[in-house]
């Protein structure tokens, strides 16, 4: 018998595969799934958040709410999807305190308010650990939902819609810092970035007037998202290694060794932000929303100023897993 932590979970998810009817669109590898229906074309996912792994202890309970509803509908908007409802399945412990579990309440309300979603209410269970389990609806705003493997082409160029590279990995190293104490200024990163990560609603105006390729939801960090878009497809980036750098925090005003800078880079996870692949986008539009252009598709050795990068990122069984 074989225990998940040792296989991984992107490992069990492809065993169980074989046991889930596939949608309409997106059949495969997708994280949200999209199904016709008259009319239009339903997009719906679902995400958890477990208390005992994803919440440092120093994290509010009201920011672990929010952060959920953000996972759900982080895969929606990556897919051209505008997120409409949620539903929550919220298990609890029996001595769990009555006014932690309104605060969770009031962050899945504040971040519905934040981007206009419905909560229509959910579940309550009884159970050893704390889980938000989110399940968000939304509907396909572009004529096909965008996946995550397109139709990729050498020349074609990667983006990044999303917090500073390293902010989510710097802001956990933070928090699990028992003999730091967090000055004002690692505490702005920290609430910005990882108790209240932005989900990026811009990137549904961006694709009115940009065919793109392919999209991801970077949740498990972004070697392993660029590498998930571009599995099976016999390409690589080259990275434009300054323009990342420029985009990153400020390492050396944290005293963050030089060895810790690609682990915070690229295997954190957490991020919530969008790489997608198209042509090149003018600088205007760069400007305009933010986005970084982070390399060129390749046939080169996926690599960060001479290192290889690996795939590793987030696993929910074994933290970080290297394939």
């Amino acid at each position: 018998m074989t225990r998940i932590e040792e296989i991984s979970e992107k490992e069990w998810i492809e065993k169980a595969r074989r046991f889930v009817d596939k949608g309409t669109y997106l059949v495969g590898h997708e994280d949200a799934l999209v199904e016709a229906f008259e009319g239009g074309q339903m997009v719906i996912n679902i995400d958890g958040f477990v208390g005992s792994t994803d919440r440092p202890s120093t994290m509010p309970w009201i920011a672990c709410g929010y952060k959920a509803v953000v996972g759900a509908l982080s895969d929606i908007v990556s897919k051209g999807g505008m997120p409409l409802h949620i539903v929550v399945s919220l298990s609890l412990p029996a001595d769990f305190m009555v006014e932690d579990s309104l605060d969770i309440l009031r962050g899945i309300r504040k971040a519905c308010d934040d981007y206009g979603i419905k909560f229509l209410g959910g579940d309550l269970n009884n159970a050893k650990d704390v889980v938000i389990d989110v399940v968000a609806v939304g509907r396909i705003i572009v004529e096909r939902p965008i996946p995550r493997r397109g139709q990729i082409e050498l020349g074609d160029y990667m983006y990044w819609l999303g917090p500073p590279f390293g902010s989510t990995g710097f802001s956990l190293k933070a928090l699990l810092d028992a003999n730091s104490k967090i000055s004002e200024e690692v505490q702005a990163i920290v609430d910005v970035n990882f108790f209240y990560p932005k989900l990026r609603m811009e990137f549904l105006d961006l694709i009115q007037s940009l065919p793109i390729k392919a999209a991801m939801d970077c949740s498990d960090g972004v070697a392993a998202t660029i590498c998930e878009m571009l599995k099976e497809t016999g390409k690589s980036v080259t990275l434009f290694e300054n323009e990342i750098l420029r985009n990153s925090i400020d390492f050396s005003r944290f005293n963050v060794e030089i060895d810790e800078h690609i682990p915070l880079i690229f295997h954190s996870g957490e991020e919530y932000g969008i790489v997608f692949i198209t042509e090149r986008i003018p600088d205007s539009m760069l400007e305009k929303f933010g986005i970084v252009c982070i390399g060129t598709i390749e046939l080169k050795e996926l690599s960060f100023y001479g290192k290889a990068i690996s795939c590793s990122g987030w696993d929910s069984f074994t933290k970080l897993h290297n394939k």
